[in-house]
């Protein structure tokens, strides 16, 4: 199966894991998944990242989600803003005026 938005794919999972209080999450392996969840491990949002091999043989990652010592995730949201097709929806009186209103 062909992923378009492993990015979005990979925080879904994260999100989706921490709901249910789960304590490691697969991921699917690519670089820039791998470069992410190394930054969320080093500003302190993960425990630890393992690379794995999925039951085909492809490449994962393994990431251990962080829990403070009330049990509580340490990441209270997790979004992606940027994304392919992004759409975003604003009523009227929320769209800022361009050109003083002639844009």
């Amino acid at each position: 199966m062909s992923m378009n938005d492993t990015i979005s794919d990979m925080l879904t999972r994260i999100r989706n894991g921490i709901q249910v209080r789960r304590d490691e999450v697969d991921l699917i392996g690519s670089r820039v998944n791998k470069a992410i969840a190394m930054t969320m491990e080093r500003e302190g949002f993960l425990e630890d990242i393992r690379e794995i091999k999925d039951s085909r043989m492809h490449p994962g990652l393994r990431v251990r989600l962080r829990y403070d010592d009330d049990g509580v995730s340490v990441i209270s949201k997790i979004d992606r803003v940027s994304r392919p097709g992004r759409r975003v929806y604003a009523g009227v009186r929320d769209i800022p005026k361009v050109l003083g209103g002639l844009g």
